[in-house]
């Protein structure tokens, strides 16, 4: 599996959110260290506070797991 790719296509869904200013990549993927045991790490960083529909829903719509949020 291509994370990186997948985790474009992830970063674009969070962007539609208007109170989105930016998703950075960080982690192995972003320094093509990745493996097979490897996870996406994506900060997201806001405009304003989100609500907790607003953090959830990017990672609903692509079936992800949330391992920790930041609060």
């Amino acid at each position: 599996m291509n994370l990186k790719f997948l985790a474009s296509s992830i970063s674009n869904v969070y962007i539609q959110n208007p109170k989105v200013d930016a998703v950075l990549l960080g982690g192995s993927v972003s320094r093509n260290w990745s493996d097979e045991f490897s996870d996406i790490e994506l900060f997201v960083f806001w405009k304003e506070c989100p609500t907790e529909e607003d953090r959830k829903v990017s990672i609903n719509s692509v079936n992800g797991r949330i391992i920790d949020f930041h609060p």
